[in-house]
């Protein structure tokens, strides 16, 4: 894998212990916690960006996440992430990518060690204007209500999901953030993600479920119109987990509002041009005679 050069254009050496202090050309360190060895930028986000990076003492490729400023010196969030690595054990990795190792580098900024997962994010894919069918989003779906039933079923809500926080791979839908992951009853972070309702209050499942719904109105195009109301959401999620069909049709049908077709400009165009082809044929033909 190709290494990212220092300020002075030398890659890192493992073995020598001041590589922690060099910078990449962006002013991150080259190695991590002494351990780490960055690479190439493979995702960011709001709060963090996420690199290829090298396990010096095993040789394995993980992935590395480091937090941007606003957030890297938050005292809550290497508690948080404490938390988060726990729930990521209990639930396994079907449902949630573990964390590997955490910690705070030299300059005391927090960092997450993960395995490097093949597959894309579902944000990812919308990044390429790239829809999924309904049919592929409802089994997308139903996974992922799974995985939080199994976040629930631990006492604590995910707290921020989106499609950029869905990794899919082999058709399976796995659970990554485990900032935002916080025990049901508890406050509601003054910052709230896009389908999580309410600014305030106490952290309930249906702020997960909302969530959800909000992925799938992404992920197929659709627009809420309008936003589900509590017994609508309960109709939804139901038939969700209970996979019945006809019924998550009904009650998807009740919330999102179908796509707009698109007007065929092009097939009348084509309709109108060999319309006129005939006609000029017919009449070179009477010509002839």
């Amino acid at each position: 894998m190709p290494e990212l050069a220092s300020r002075g254009g030398t890659p890192a050496d493992p073995s020598d212990t001041s590589s922690a202090r060099r910078k990449t050309p962006f002013g991150l360190s080259m190695t991590v916690a002494g351990r780490y060895r960055r690479g190439a930028c493979i995702a960011k986000g709001g709060s963090s960006t996420v690199h290829r990076a090298i396990d010096t003492t095993t040789g394995a490729e993980v992935a590395l996440k480091s937090f941007h400023v606003h957030r890297a010196f938050d005292p809550t969030l290497l508690p948080t992430l404490e938390r988060g690595r726990a729930i990521a054990e209990r639930v396994g990795p079907d449902v949630m990518v573990p964390i590997l190792d955490l910690g705070a580098d030299d300059d005391g900024t927090p960092f997450v060690i993960m395995p490097l997962v093949p597959g894309e994010t579902l944000g990812a894919r919308l990044e390429r204007g790239e829809r999924v069918t309904d049919l592929e989003a409802l089994s997308l779906a139903s996974r992922l209500l799974v995985s939080l039933d199994a976040l629930h079923a631990c006492g604590v809500t995910h707290g921020d999901l989106s499609p950029d926080n869905v990794l899919v791979r082999d058709g399976h839908a796995v659970l990554m953030d485990h900032e935002g992951i916080d025990a049901i009853g508890a406050p509601r972070a003054s910052r709230v993600t896009e389908g999580y309702g309410r600014e305030g209050g106490v952290r309930e499942t249906a702020d997960d479920h909302r969530a959800l719904v909000s992925i799938l109105r992404a992920i197929t195009g659709r627009t809420i119109t309008p936003e589900p109301t509590d017994e609508e959401l309960v109709r939804i999620v139901s038939a969700l987990r209970t996979r019945e069909s006809q019924e998550l049709v009904r009650a998807l049908d009740w919330t999102l509002a179908p796509r707009a077709r698109p007007t065929p400009v092009l097939g009348w165009i084509i309709g109108v041009g060999l319309v006129l082809l005939a006609a000029v044929a017919v009449w070179f033909v009477l010509q002839l005679r």
